[in-house]
């Protein structure tokens, strides 16, 4: 009998969607009526607590790659059957959520229902195993049976899915993991075999990741383009593919022909609805693969594809956040006659974005200020952001003069990242003066604080962001910065917010900068326009202040 197999996001829905389509599976199974309700709820609850551990309950999306995955299959026993359900969620358990209506009545309602449950936390997610009481086995005529053999192919996915999901593969990396699954695969298929290729970042073609007995594969860096060889076909068709006899015109890898391979299967690595590479396996000698072949094949794909792409989640969002934090001045420089503070806090996708903030000064003793944001999210967004910081920085050293130096990163930027855009607010104060030169790439308008007068935002007719074509001068604006003055620089972070004006924000944060301390006044900022919500977009603030005169250096 089939199992049923489902993949679902994991949000508020998910329960529901599995509850759906639980029912028509028992029916299609004639499982009594009462029994199959207990093993419907039993089930609802344990997704609905696995939703829970990937669903940011004050969100209103679930992460991109927060899901949940139920298999539920039939036990066979002689005269009884029992129905075995797996549940997985592949998020990170967060205690507590405060939105106690999505939470499900837990585990004891499962022990109330069913015959045994168990829980597997692990560091990539939680594991619910639940088995039901016994129910009478069907005939083929609709009768009782009185006997019946084991089904054996549930027998066989029941042994597959514990051995791609055994416990102690929780721990490890996405290499180690997928070293470990390959080799699983190979005793269990009985091939001599396997191999994962994953797309890069282009989407335009599959690396050779990590291979079991076609070791050149990833020694040599195979790379096949998408729609093109045997795996090529399978990433862009999205369905498996198997090859009796391999020859040079099925294949485009001639590694394969190379190592004596005859027959072939793969199948996509697909997760949440994305295809992330190709699983394929393969034998010496001639064997003609089946479709039990590629749905059990599929199987090991589908929960690797689901792991690895978690995996690499974690991994990249990592990465992002350690590029920030070398990227963020760790302190403020010293600059004689001036003060600074600076905030910088990461939006409620867990996800680290492109916003920046810089301060430094030239050879020729001129101070550079600058806050930008460049569009996107995630480990690309801060690697754009880390070349167009550094760009900048080295430009300063042929020209002083702010809209000459966004001209000349825009540039760069169209050339070298096309597919990149950011908005940046570049100021620069040559020394001996009290005039602040300011060119905006599309960044809203700094607020200034003078002593004894109104605080404003600066007129400043912005241009277009970097990366976009421009067609004309980029242009400067002067603002005088007399001793006192306070000047804030921010992302739009700080001030856009979902039902809120931004320009009531921009007042907000204009009656909050005043001509006092810059860490007062970040403080004073902080609190009024970030209060004690998680902003939805990272915010990066930016705060100097010329010291009065005969004031020692903050």
């Amino acid at each position: 009998m089939t199992a049923l197999e489902l993949q679902v996001q994991a949000d508020a829905k998910a329960p529901g969607r599995v509850r759906a389509e639980l029912r028509r599976w028992l029916a299609e199974h004639e499982w009594p009526e009462e029994e199959g309700e207990d093993l419907v709820l039993a089930v609802s609850e344990a997704v609905s607590n696995s939703a829970e551990h990937a669903y940011r309950t004050e969100r209103s999306a679930p992460e991109h790659d927060a899901l949940v995955a139920v298999v539920v299959m039939e036990l066979l026993d002689a005269d009884w059957r029992r129905a075995k359900a797996v549940v997985d969620d592949f998020g990170v358990w967060r205690a507590n959520p405060s939105d106690k209506g999505f939470r499900g009545h837990g585990l004891p309602l499962i022990g109330t229902l069913m015959d045994s449950y168990d829980v597997d936390h692990r560091n990539t997610g939680t594991r619910v195993t639940i088995v039901s009481p016994p129910v009478m086995a069907v005939a083929a005529n609709g009768a009782s049976a009185p006997h019946g053999l084991p089904d054996r192919s549930a027998e066989e996915r029941l042994r597959w899915l514990e051995a791609v999901s055994d416990t102690g593969l929780a721990d490890l990396t996405v290499d180690q993991l997928l070293d470990e699954l390959l080799q699983k695969v190979r005793e269990l298929m009985g091939v001599d075999t396997a191999a994962v290729l994953l797309l890069d970042q282009s989407r335009q073609f599959l690396l050779a990741t990590v291979a079991k007995g076609i070791e050149e594969e990833v020694h040599q860096g195979v790379r096949i383009p998408l729609g093109r060889g045997f795996a090529g076909r399978i990433a862009e068709g999205r369905h498996w593919v198997a090859i009796e006899q391999v020859d040079h015109n099925n294949v485009f890898n001639p590694i394969l022909s190379e190592k004596g391979i005859s027959s072939l299967l793969g199948v996509p690595l697909v997760a949440g609805g994305t295809v992330l590479g190709v699983l394929h396996v393969g034998t010496l000698t001639r064997r003609r693969f089946g479709e039990q072949d590629a749905e059990l094949l599929q199987m090991v794909a589908d929960r690797v594809a689901m792991a690895t792409q978690s995996r690499m989640s974690q991994a990249e969002r990592a990465a992002a956040a350690a590029m920030r934090r070398s990227l963020l001045p760790a302190q403020l420089p010293d600059v004689a006659g001036f003060a600074f503070a600076s905030r910088y806090v990461a939006g409620d996708d867990g996800e680290v974005g492109g916003d920046w903030y810089d301060v430094f000064t030239l050879p020729s003793g001129a101070v550079c200020v600058v806050v930008g944001d460049v569009v996107g999210h995630g480990l690309a967004a801060a690697q754009a952001m880390s070349q167009v910081r550094s760009v900048l920085r080295s430009t300063t050293l042929r020209t002083a003069d702010p809209a000459q130096a966004l001209a000349d990163v825009d540039a760069y930027v169209r050339h070298f990242q096309p597919h990149t855009m950011a908005t940046v607010l570049f100021g620069v104060i040559d020394p001996g003066t009290e005039v602040l030169r300011l060119s905006s790439a599309g960044h809203p308008p700094p607020v200034l604080a003078h002593p004894g007068d109104e605080t404003v935002v600066v007129k400043l007719d912005a241009d277009l962001p970097l990366g976009v074509e421009l067609g004309h001068d980029r242009h400067n604006v002067e603002v005088a910065l007399p001793p006192g003055a306070v000047l804030c620089l921010y992302s739009d972070g700080l001030v856009e917010r979902r039902g809120v004006l931004i320009d009531d924000n921009i007042e907000r944060l204009r009656k909050a900068v005043a001509p006092r301390s810059p860490e007062s006044v970040c403080v004073d900022v902080m609190r009024r326009l970030v209060g004690v919500e998680t902003p939805r977009d990272d915010v990066a603030v930016l705060v100097l202040q010329r010291l009065p005169e005969g004031e020692p250096t903050a």
